[in-house]
């Protein structure tokens, strides 16, 4: 079984989810963004984690969300 890191490392759309990643912390994000980012999280982990509700209403999720994505980004630039 793939870790959801590496099938995330693996995703082509870099551009597209380097720029939803700065609206994270945002007083007000783009929803389509954040979406993106938790759909694709949610795609890459196999079961629905996170929803809009919850990620809106969570410090905890917003921060998880961010660091597993920073962590994609910093894969990405390595290589």
């Amino acid at each position: 079984m793939v870790a959801p890191k590496y099938k995330a490392i693996e995703l082509t759309n870099h551009y597209e989810i380097i720029e939803a990643v700065k609206e994270i912390g945002k007083m007000r994000p783009d929803k389509k963004k954040i979406m993106l980012l938790i759909d694709l999280f949610n795609e890459v982990h196999g079961t629905n984690i996170f929803v809009w509700s919850k990620y809106a209403g969570c410090g905890d999720c917003q921060r998880n969300l961010k660091q597993f994505w920073e962590y994609v980004i910093k894969e990405w630039k390595r290589k």
